[in-house]
């Protein structure tokens, strides 16, 4: 999964970065600011970043960083957008997971929309137990078309074969009960198909835990440190 919080590409209908680009004048001031500090398309809610996930991002053993809306402050517009695949290695989802993860994170999203800049705190990209608890993400999915020659060994009686050709789609996620374009449900079908079994200690549920959920799901987490929030 990957996560932004910036925008620094205008006229792709993606974002609020509007031209004209800034221009240096005069000693750290750039101007005008129509696309400095601007935000992508909002599509999920921070709710906090559990450091210790991922110590070699921010170089900090353990701590947490909330990002909270009460009183009205919010953490500003983030986006996030994430794949999953197959256990089996033969699956086309697993064997393509590498273009998968280029196509979402290097063309569609910092080519094409021009987002950039983490989440503080937690990587731009990684595995889920490595990144922010948020409410929600986006997904892709791959459909990959092969052409395959099969040429017969006389002699060996058998067959070889080589790929000829591939063509590889990219298209939003199909999710469980119809909710596609999102990573946990998507996740939640593999799983009902059985091509994903879950392990690892941090279930996707505490990463991706749903609309209107960042409230409770910072409680359970501050609860492991003994800290409980003033009402």
């Amino acid at each position: 999964m990957c996560c932004w919080v910036q925008d620094r590409q205008a006229d792709d209908d993606n974002g609020n970065c509007e031209t004209p680009y800034p221009v240096a004048k005069g000693k750290n001031l750039w101007t005008p600011d129509s696309c400095i500090d601007k935000d992508p398309a909002d599509n999920t809610d921070v709710c906090y970043v559990d450091i210790s996930r991922s110590p070699k991002s921010n170089h900090v053993v353990e701590g947490a960083v909330i990002y909270d809306d009460r009183n009205t402050v919010r953490e500003g517009d983030a986006h996030c957008h994430g794949l999953a695949w197959a256990d089996d290695e033969h699956s086309d989802s697993h064997r393509f997971r590498g273009n998968n993860l280029f196509f979402v994170s290097m063309y569609d999203h910092l080519r094409e929309r021009g987002y950039v800049r983490n989440v503080p705190g937690a990587p731009m990209c990684g595995c889920v137990e490595q990144m922010p608890t948020v409410t929600r993400s986006d997904c892709t999915e791959v459909a990959v078309t092969e052409s395959y020659t099969l040429t017969y060994q006389v002699g060996l009686n058998t067959f070889e074969g080589s790929v000829t050709s591939v063509n590889v789609e990219f298209n939003a996620c199909q999710g469980i009960n119809g909710n596609n374009n999102n990573l946990l449900a998507h996740y939640q079908k593999l799983v009902d198909d059985g091509e994903v079994t879950p392990t690892g200690t941090t279930p996707i549920e505490n990463i991706l835990v749903g609309e209107n959920n960042c409230a409770p799901a910072i409680d359970s987490f501050l609860d492991g440190f003994g800290i409980k929030r003033a009402v």
